[in-house]
């Protein structure tokens, strides 16, 4: 399984170098066709042109090699200039129209996953006693997962504000550990489900599609699906998935439009949780 998942990992990224060095490639041969163009044509070298410049840009004598080389390649640039224009109209700015298209229709999806990770994060977090922001964990803060068990057991929550510096609880319940986990994890594969569906998802910015597809294949994730309900305890212990679930997590919080909802979100009495574990009474803050 793990060989498997690096096999993809190191797939995803030749894939990536692949489309960035067709780009980069795209652009160079843009650059050298202007040049050709503009060396062969009867354009006069501007005054204020350095001289290393203007002499690179002397048209060559005619009737020598060099001006049929050139003048071959000039017939070339203009054809390449003419190809890459009829590529933008027809192909790279549809595809980018489609892409911005099939973001706006997946980001409600892209937004939910996110939210149920950090919700399962921050309680699996609390409940093993790692009291840091999400963005600070390191995965050597991931070693107190050696003792940590997925169990029943019911967590006391309770929600609070703070104003003014000083916390004023305004709610009180209990939860299922287990059952509000797997709760998050199958908000995320149908979330992700979803989006499949959307008959334009494929145009969706790589990037995105990677982070989606590697929470999708997160032994992680997969493991707490096949939990069964009667399961009292089952230790999860250290996890290098789990710190690449977090990985993910972060990932999806550097979208732009990931920072937008959050700024909306964002009140006055900031909301936070709490999480109290039944049976040792010690509180784990959410903040």
């Amino acid at each position: 399984m793990k060989n498997k998942k690096r096999m993809n990992k190191i797939k995803d990224l030749c894939n990536k170098v692949k489309i960035n060095f067709k780009k980069h490639v795209l652009i160079i041969l843009l650059i050298a066709s202007a040049y050709c163009v503009i060396r062969y044509s009867e354009l006069p070298i501007l005054p204020f042109v350095p001289d290393v410049v203007a002499n690179l840009l002397i048209k060559p004598n005619p009737d020598t090699t060099l001006y049929e080389v050139f003048r071959l390649l000039e017939n070339l640039s203009l054809a390449y200039i003419a190809s890459y224009v009829f590529y933008l109209i027809i192909d790279y700015f549809p595809n980018k129209n489609r892409a911005s298209q099939a973001l706006e229709l997946a980001k409600g999806e892209i937004n939910f996953i996110h939210f149920n990770m950090g919700d399962l994060i921050m309680r699996i977090n609390a409940v093993a006693n790692i009291p840091k922001d999400i963005n600070e964990i390191t995965i050597s803060d991931l070693h107190k997962l050696d003792d940590f068990t997925f169990s029943n057991e019911t967590l006391y929550l309770y929600k609070y504000s703070v104003v003014n510096g000083e916390k004023k609880i305004t709610t009180r319940y209990t939860e299922n550990f287990y059952t509000y986990s797997t709760n998050n994890i199958h908000n995320i594969v149908n979330c992700l489900k979803t989006i499949k569906t959307i008959s334009c998802s494929i145009y969706i910015d790589f990037d995105i599609l990677q982070i989606l597809s590697s929470i999708e294949t997160n032994w992680f994730l997969n493991w707490i699906l096949k939990l069964k309900p009667n399961q009292k305890e089952v230790r999860m212990g250290f996890s290098n998935d789990y710190y690449q679930f977090i990985q993910s997590y972060k990932k999806l919080n550097k979208l732009e439009f990931i920072k937008d909802m959050d700024k909306t979100e964002v009140m006055d009495d900031k909301q936070k949780m709490e999480f109290e574990q039944m049976w040792n009474n010690n509180t784990a803050s959410l903040d």
